[in-house]
């Protein structure tokens, strides 16, 4: 029963930081890359400090385990789930980005109602009633808005979805970590590929901006010539 508790407690205080991480970004004008590229380093340093830490107080870090290829994913996805969710909160802002982004939840918890059967300790009816209940307060939430005359780009709402999407599959990935007490080095390895996913799409997207800035030029010289 104290597990139980514990296990409940935990829950809460991680859905509390998981939503605090991200208001930051209503005090930030950094384009959405590069504030994720600087949050994600600073998910680096912290797992790095982290480690460092219960290393020093006797805990010794498996850091070759071949189940931390599912952190590794893990941090991809999150990273993925992060950038959509930061365009969300651009376009549609935070407080209808984050009723979207909700969905995460019973995504997670019915992937992994699914494949490890949890049957026992989760009722699904009870999944399909929390879907409804989020997907009811979000419609409301850009209703009301929308009624208001707040004008927002519904693409963001698109943005928030894939951003649950990929948070909720991140949920299943961690299973296999956390079932094998790889905490600590999962969380190491999360940060790093988050990190690394991030310089590759920043990479990829300033390379593709280049290239159109170059056939506008050319084109335009079509054009006057």
């Amino acid at each position: 029963m104290q597990n139980l508790i514990l296990g409940y407690t935990l829950a809460i205080v991680s859905s509390i930081f998981h939503t605090l991480y991200i208001i930051p970004r209503k005090l930030s004008s950094q384009k959405p890359k590069y504030y994720t590229l600087y949050m994600s380093i600073g998910f680096v340093l912290s797992s790095i400090l982290i480690c460092c830490i219960y290393e020093i107080k006797g805990y010794e870090l498996d850091l070759t385990n071949p189940l931390l290829i599912y952190a590794a994913i893990a941090g991809v996805l999150s990273m993925v789930a992060s950038i959509s969710l930061v365009i969300a909160i651009d376009k549609i802002g935070m407080s209808r980005s984050n009723q979207w982004k909700n969905f995460q939840g019973p995504i997670g918890a019915l992937l992994i109602f699914f494949i490890f059967g949890e049957a026992s300790t989760t009722k699904i009816y009870f999944l399909f009633f929390a879907i409804i209940a989020i997907f009811l307060s979000a419609m409301l939430l850009t209703i009301k808005n929308e009624t208001e005359g707040e004008a927002f780009d519904k693409k963001g709402i698109f943005y928030a979805l894939i951003s649950a999407l990929f948070y909720g599959v991140n949920a299943l990935m961690r299973k296999y970590t956390s079932d094998a007490n790889l905490i600590y080095e999962q969380q190491l390895y999360s940060a790093v590929f988050m990190l690394l996913t991030c310089l590759i799409y920043i990479a990829i997207k300033d390379k593709g901006m280049k290239k159109l800035s170059i056939f506008k030029v050319r084109l335009l010289i079509q054009l006057y010539s």
